[in-house]
């Protein structure tokens, strides 16, 4: 699943936003004698996001009734990524959240049943997500993610069983 942007941004641009929004972010001249290039913008890109992410989870609480401030964020959200392309972008999402995850929690190789089990339902959320953000695409294709996801969420209750038991 390839998305391009309509207008890449730049290293720059990225730094820009960074300092407007009151992050400074120290460029090394030794380590990057020309500046910055093309190949910094994903790293630049992760600390806008954490500074976007954190300021949202300030804002925002999912959990009031009704929930206004999550309903505006997720409008201008679409507004600005647009149907065609939102399925797409939440895919990606969905694999980084189950990426991060692991880095943090041990994922698949923790000792805890209850990582194991999150992480399986991540990864069976995030083929799911995908499924449906390739509906174009080959419907046998289609049927081993949803196959995938299936086991995989037969894998995380088995998980949480032994949790229970284990505790018991």
């Amino acid at each position: 699943m390839a998305i391009e942007s309509p207008a890449p941004v730049t290293a720059d641009q990225v730094l820009n936003a960074l300092a407007a929004l009151g992050t400074i972010t120290l460029v090394d001249p030794e380590m990057r004698p020309d500046g910055l290039t093309d190949a910094d913008v994903p790293h630049l890109l992760g600390t806008l996001l954490a500074v976007a992410e954190l300021e949202i989870a300030a804002r925002v609480h999912p959990a009031d009734d009704p929930p206004r401030e999550l309903a505006d964020l997720l409008q201008a959200w679409r507004d600005q990524i647009g149907e065609g392309l939102a399925d797409e972008v939440l895919a990606h999402r969905a694999q980084r959240t189950l990426f991060d995850f692991g880095l943090t929690s041990g994922g698949e190789d923790s000792p805890e049943p209850r990582v194991r089990a999150t992480t399986r339902v991540l990864t069976a959320a995030q083929a799911l997500i995908g499924a449906r953000a390739s509906r174009g695409a080959d419907p046998a294709g289609l049927g081993v993610l949803a196959a995938e996801a299936e086991l995989v969420l037969t894998e995380a209750l088995a998980e949480l069983r032994r949790a229970r038991d284990e505790e018991s």
